[in-house]
C-alpha cells in the first residue's frame, strides 16, 4: 500500500525547482498634562511668575539655601543662592519681586524676579526665626517663632517706609507656633493665619489696613480643623479656605467671624488649596487610595469643573503643593513619590475647561487590502462647538491626511470612509470651545496584505462537494500564478500544498520565493510525482518581513486532481 503521507511532499521538491527556474529560491533560509522630575529633596512651597515663565520653589529645610526656578513645564533654570533655610516664599502684587522667609539666616530677602538676584535683606531679629510671608497693604507679613513656646507672631515690613524694617504688631502675638499666613489677591487688607499640625488648629484673620493691625476674629480651638496643611484667601476677602487633614473636605469660612460658609467636596485627607485670580480654586488631597486627589471648582460651585487622580501622574499631592497661573489657563501640582522621595511637578493645561467625550470607532481592528473602513468620531456634549475633523495617517506615511471636517449629527456622529491598503493611524480632533477642552483621539487598524492565486493549464473542471477542482494531466505542468497588493516587491511568499487522505489534509510548506517588480510571482510545477486521482489543494502565503506596512496574510485554496 502506498504511504499517502508522502505524496504532498513529493510534489514540494517539483515547487522548489519551478522557483529556482525563475531564479525565486534563496541559497540560505535564514512591534497630556506631563509630570517633569523635579531637583529637590523637600519642600515647602511654590509659587508662579507666568510674567518671566518661572515656578520657585522652597524646600523648608534648614539644610537648603537656595530656592529652586524651573520653567513652567518644572524644568530647572537657575537657583537663587544665599537663601539659608528658605521656607514661606512670596509674589509681590506686581510680580517683581519675590519675598523669602530665611530661617537659618534670621531675615526676609527680596528679590528681583526679572535679574534673580537678590536686592535687600531685612532682619527679623537673631532670637526670631522667620516660617511664612504674605504681601497686603504694602507690607511683608511675615509669621515667625520666638524660640518660646506660645509666643509665636505676625509682624510686617513697611515697604512704603523710607528705610523699610521689620516691626512687631502687639495684636497678632500669642500662637504656639508660627503659623501659616495667607493674604487677600485683591489687596482689601485682609490677612488670616491658622497653625500648622494641631488638633484642633488655631485661626485668626486680620485687618491690615488698620496701623496697627487689628484682630477681626480668633479661636485657639478650631475644632471644624484637625491637622491644618494650607489655607488660601478668596479674592475680595470676604473668605478663605483651609485644607485640613480632618475633615474630608475643603470648607469656607468667613473671615469676618470665622463661621463656615460652604464647602467644595474633595476626598480623604485635604493638604492644598490655591485660587486664580477669578477665584476659581483647585481643592487637593493626598489620599493615594482615592481614584481622585484633585478637584477643580467655578467660585461658590457645587460640582467640579474637573478632576485628577495625581498619584496616576507621579505620586501623592504635598502639602502647600499648588499653585495657578493668574489667568487660570494653567495650574502646578508638586508631587512626592509615595515609594521614595522623588518629587515631580504636575502641569495641568486649562484646567477650568471640560473634557469632552470624544471616540473613533472603526468596527474592527483588522481589515484586508482594499477593504471600506467606516470610521465614525463620535462626540459628547459641548457648548458651540459641533465640528470634528478625521484624519488617516498611512504607516510608513509621516504626514496625515484630512478625510473629511464637519459636524457631527444629531447623535453627535460624524462618518467617513476609507479604502484601506495599508496599516493605518485614525485620529479625530475637536478645537475645543470656550468651555470644552481642545481634544483628540487615535486608533489603529491593522490591514493584511492582499493576495490572489490562479491555476492554469488545466484541461477540465469539476465541482466536488461544492468545491471546484481543477483537473491536470499528470505530464502536464500546473501554471501558478501569484499577486499580493499593495506592491510587496522582493518580499517573501511561500506555497501551501496539502493532499487530502484518512479524513484530513496533510502537507508541505515552501522556503521563501520572492516577488517580482510587480508584486508577482508565477511558477511551473511538474505533476509527475502526484499521486493519481487524489484531492489536491495549494495557497500562497505572503510573510511580512522587512516591509511592515501590512500583515500577513494567504491566498484562498485552490484544489486540483492529477489524472493520467
Amino acid at each position: 500500500m502506498r504511504e499517502w503521507k508522502n505524496s504532498a511532499k513529493a510534489l514540494v521538491p517539483a515547487l522548489a525547482l519551478a522557483f529556482a527556474a525563475v531564479g525565486l529560491l534563496p541559497t540560505n533560509i535564514a512591534e497630556a498634562d506631563v509630570s517633569t522630575a523635579l531637583q529637590i529633596t523637600s519642600f515647602y512651597q511654590i509659587v508662579a511668575d507666568t510674567a518671566h515663565n518661572h515656578l520657585f520653589i522652597s524646600q523648608g529645610s534648614s539644610s537648603q539655601n537656595h530656592i529652586v526656578v524651573t520653567n513652567l513645564a518644572g524644568q530647572q533654570v537657575s537657583t537663587i543662592a544665599n537663601q539659608n533655610g528658605v521656607e514661606g516664599i512670596a509674589l509681590s502684587p506686581d510680580g517683581k519681586t519675590l519675598y523669602a522667609a530665611l530661617g537659618a539666616s534670621h531675615a526676609v530677602s527680596a528679590i528681583n524676579t526679572t535679574t534673580l538676584v537678590q536686592t535687600a535683606s531685612y532682619p527679623v531679629g537673631n532670637a526670631n526665626t522667620p516660617l511664612d510671608v504674605a504681601i497686603q497693604s504694602g507690607k511683608v507679613w511675615v509669621s515667625y517663632d520666638t524660640g518660646t513656646a506660645g509666643a509665636a507672631a505676625i509682624g510686617d515690613i513697611d515697604l512704603t517706609a523710607n528705610t523699610p524694617t521689620f516691626e512687631t504688631q502687639s495684636a497678632m502675638g500669642g500662637w504656639y507656633a508660627a503659623p501659616e499666613i495667607a493674604a487677600d489677591p485683591q489687596d482689601t487688607g485682609v490677612l488670616v493665619a491658622a497653625e500648622p499640625g494641631l488638633s484642633p488648629t488655631s485661626v485668626a484673620s486680620y485687618d491690615t489696613t488698620a496701623e496697627p493691625a487689628t484682630v477681626r476674629a480668633q479661636n485657639a480651638s478650631f475644632t471644624n480643623c484637625e491637622n491644618q496643611r494650607d489655607l488660601a484667601v478668596v479674592p475680595g476677602g470676604s473668605e478663605f479656605i483651609l485644607a485640613c487633614g480632618w475633615p474630608y473636605a475643603h470648607y469656607r469660612y468667613s473671615s469676618a467671624d470665622l463661621s463656615q460658609q460652604g464647602s467644595y467636596a474633595s476626598t480623604n485627607y485635604p493638604d492644598a488649596v490655591a485660587f486664580d485670580a477669578n477665584g476659581d480654586v483647585a481643592a487637593g488631597a493626598e489620599n493615594g487610595a482615592s481614584p481622585t486627589d484633585l478637584f477643580v471648582y467655578r467660585p461658590n460651585g457645587d460640582t467640579p469643573v474637573n478632576t485628577y487622580n495625581l498619584v496616576n501622574s507621579g505620586g501623592d499631592l504635598v502639602p502647600r503643593g499648588l499653585a495657578w497661573s493668574p489667568d487660570g489657563s494653567k495650574l502646578f501640582a508638586v508631587l512626592l513619590s509615595p515609594t521614595s522621595t522623588i518629587y515631580a511637578l504636575h502641569v495641568m493645561d486649562d484646567p477650568l475647561l471640560i473634557s469632552p467625550q470624544l471616540t473613533l470607532n472603526t468596527g474592527s481592528s483588522k481589515f484586508t487590502y482594499g477593504a471600506t473602513v467606516h470610521v465614525t468620531a463620535h462626540l459628547g456634549t459641548t457648548d458651540t462647538n459641533r465640528t470634528v475633523s478625521i484624519y488617516a495617517q498611512p504607516s510608513g506615511s509621516t504626514s496625515k491626511t484630512l478625510l473629511k471636517t464637519g459636524k457631527v449629527d444629531a447623535s453627535g456622529n460624524l462618518t467617513v470612509n476609507y479604502k484601506a491598503a495599508h496599516n493605518t493611524t485614525f485620529s479625530a480632533v475637536f478645537s475645543g470651545d470656550s468651555h470644552y477642552k481642545p481634544a483628540s483621539v487615535t486608533t489603529a487598524i491593522s490591514v493584511r496584505a492582499g493576495i490572489s492565486e490562479t491555476l492554469s493549464n488545466y484541461y477540465a473542471s469539476t465541482h466536488i462537494g461544492g468545491v471546484t477542482y481543477r483537473l491536470f494531466h499528470r505530464h502536464a505542468l500546473m501554471h501558478v500564478d501569484i499577486t499580493v497588493r499593495p506592491n510587496k516587491s522582493g518580499q517573501c511568499i511561500k506555497f501551501e500544498l496539502q493532499v487530502h487522505y484518512q479524513g484530513a489534509w496533510h502537507g508541505q510548506t515552501t522556503k521563501c520565493g520572492h516577488l517580482d517588480a510587480s508584486s508577482k510571482i508565477s511558477i511551473k510545477v511538474d505533476l509527475t510525482h502526484a499521486s493519481l486521482g487524489y484531492h489536491y489543494r495549494i495557497r500562497g502565503d505572503y510573510v511580512r518581513s522587512k516591509d511592515t506596512t501590512n500583515l500577513s496574510n494567504n491566498s484562498a485554496w485552490n484544489y486540483f486532481i492529477v489524472k493520467r
